[in-house]
């Protein structure tokens, strides 16, 4: 009597058994090897599909990022340009405040000057009187 060999754990299902002898286990295990390539070529068909979906998203991504970086390039640009002239205004405002303030130091001395002029007439004119 012929001792029956137990199938090997841990291995691969579809993995011909040593001790298969005849036609039909043949059969069983080509057709459950079949049906695992079926499965596989499947899973590959629908991994490459998703593939194919993250690459779109990642162009669409890129495209958007380019678009994006432009439009902040842009944006810069103009807020820096804006804050040049911003800043040459303010420095025109405290050039033109600087220049007015001179301008009425010195009216201001010059009518203390008139003030002090026409308080020695005055002081002058009672003397005299």
């Amino acid at each position: 009597m012929m001792a029956t060999m137990p199938r090997s754990v841990g291995g691969p299902l579809s993995q011909a058994p040593s001790f298969a002898r005849d036609a039909h286990e043949f059969r069983a295990v080509l057709t459950a090897q079949t049906a695992e390539i079926d499965v596989l070529k499947a899973r590959v068909a629908a991994s490459a599909r998703e593939c194919t979906q993250l690459r779109q998203r990642l162009r669409d991504a890129e495209t958007e990022l380019s678009v994006a970086a432009e439009a902040t390039t842009s944006a810069q640009e103009l807020l820096d340009e804006h804050a040049m002239r911003h800043g040459l205004v303010l420095a025109a405002g405290v050039e033109r405040s600087g220049a007015e303030r001179a301008t009425m130091e010195h009216e201001l001395s010059r009518m203390e000057a008139l003030l002090h002029d026409r308080d020695i007439e005055i002081r002058k004119l009672r003397q005299r009187a």
